[in-house]
């Protein structure tokens, strides 16, 4: 193959045909790809894309909302994947794009990824720092908290019996009380 996308090829992989009817497309070549209007998702990991800028010639797909420079599961990745800034410049490419890579970067959910992703740079930014620290291990409760009582009034289950026992003797009374009354309202006097 001499890496250029043509009509019959995006036919033969896709099995349609019609090129309106492809919606999905996993190849190795990427030119000649902006024929597709209604390209929705598309997976060009495993290629030796170098840099953003070769990607510019798919900015006219407006139905694009997946796309997959890297692919963990089965692992595949552009060398442009390296670059720390690449999602950023991706997404500021394609403003439609719902998912890069599998995770999404814009819409309902994306704000999780983007969460995680906050931590996990966080976290790697202070992993050079955890060897040179020294953390203290303070306890935060009492040395017997984890033991358990030997005398039932003194657990919880003792308090709740307790509690139980308070409530039933107070609905005693009332009830009491409440006979009292309907039987003084039901003699005449």
């Amino acid at each position: 193959m001499n890496g250029v996308v043509t009509k019959n090829l995006l036919k033969s992989k896709s099995g349609e045909f019609d090129l309106e009817s492809i919606h999905t497309v996993c190849l190795k070549e990427h030119e000649g790809l902006q024929a597709l209007d209604n390209l929705e998702t598309l997976n060009i990991s495993g290629n030796l894309i170098g840099g953003v800028e070769v990607l510019r010639c798919l900015t006219g797909l407006s139905k694009l909302r997946s796309l997959r420079l890297r692919d963990n599961t089965l692992g595949l990745s552009n060398p442009v994947c390296m670059n720390n800034t690449y999602v950023a410049d991706v997404c500021a490419m394609f403003p439609d794009l719902l998912t890069l890579d599998g995770e999404r970067v814009s819409g309902r959910g994306s704000e999780v990824f983007k969460m995680f992703k906050h931590i996990e740079d966080g976290l790697a930014a202070r992993s050079d720092d955890v060897g040179s620290r020294n953390y203290s291990v303070e306890s935060w409760v009492p040395d017997n908290f984890w033991e358990p009582s030997r005398k039932f009034e003194e657990s919880i289950m003792g308090d709740a019996q307790q509690q139980l026992e308070d409530l039933l003797s107070s609905c005693t009374r009332l009830s009491n009380t409440a006979d009292k009354k309907l039987n003084q309202l039901k003699s005449p006097s």
